[in-house]
């Protein structure tokens, strides 16, 4: 399992654009966080760290959290290596406190984290990120909007050179009434043959009703939706992501 966990993180580091993916996500970020005055932010769900390490050299005190212990290690190497001083904490942000952390003046949550949690556990999320940042702290989220996807499966495929190795990433959505089933299937060639390594997940429908009615629980006030990293509005029927801004007032 460990090794097949690697595996899934090699692939995850070598099949995402991230120049590409940072040029499209990083200017509406640093147009948000600085029109809010933060200064102190906290990737949650931060994976190999990469969105950490873009905040930090953009003038940002960021930090990171990750569920997963290879994406800690990982990102703390990626960020030694380009001589980041970032930090980058095991933790689920399930367990945040106000108790182990400092006080943060935004919270982000990209890469359709938020999809793979239940709804009770979204909303003790929403509290934790509610209690940690600071008087007039922002939120900053972002999941899928599977309704765009006209709920029928389709396949996404990814590919890359890594070193002498050819990747292909196959990624199905499959569509049951109350989730979607994610299934990853890796294709991996070093000059001797196709290997391949599966892997699934449960991925849970989210709209904006039900975020805004979570965040309004917790305290969240000012809720904006958008349909793209440009800022369009957001259309139920035809954008591809949810993203949000919420504050503390």
């Amino acid at each position: 399992m460990l090794e097949n966990n690697k595996k899934l993180l090699y692939y995850y580091e070598h099949l995402v654009d991230w120049n590409t993916r940072l040029s499209l996500e990083g200017p509406f970020l640093l147009g948000t966080l600085r029109q809010s005055g933060a200064k102190k932010v906290l990737d949650c769900g931060c994976g190999l760290g990469k969105h950490v390490i873009f905040l930090r050299k953009n003038g940002f005190d960021a930090d990171g959290i990750d569920v997963n212990p290879l994406h800690v290690i990982r990102a703390k190497e990626i960020a030694h290596d380009e001589n980041i001083p970032a930090n980058f904490f095991l933790m689920d942000a399930e367990d945040l406190t106000s108790e182990n952390t400092d006080g943060y003046d935004a919270v982000i949550m990209l890469g359709n984290t938020l999809s793979s949690f239940k709804d009770k556990k979204i909303k003790k999320v929403f509290n934790n990120y509610f209690k940690i940042l600071k008087p007039g702290g922002i939120f900053i989220g972002q999941v899928l909007n599977y309704n765009s996807f006209k709920k029928t499966d389709r396949t996404e495929t990814r590919w890359a050179e890594a070193g002498r190795k050819t990747v292909i990433s196959l990624k199905t959505f499959h569509f049951e009434p109350d989730h979607v089933l994610m299934i990853l299937n890796y294709l991996e060639n070093d000059g001797s043959g196709w290997a391949t390594t599966l892997d699934t997940a449960v991925m849970y429908y989210l709209d904006t009703g039900k975020i805004q009615s979570m965040l309004k629980t917790a305290g969240f006030l000012d809720i904006t939706f958008f349909g793209s990293f440009k800022g369009d509005p957001f259309n139920k029927n035809l954008s591809r992501d949810i993203i949000f801004t919420a504050k503390k007032a």
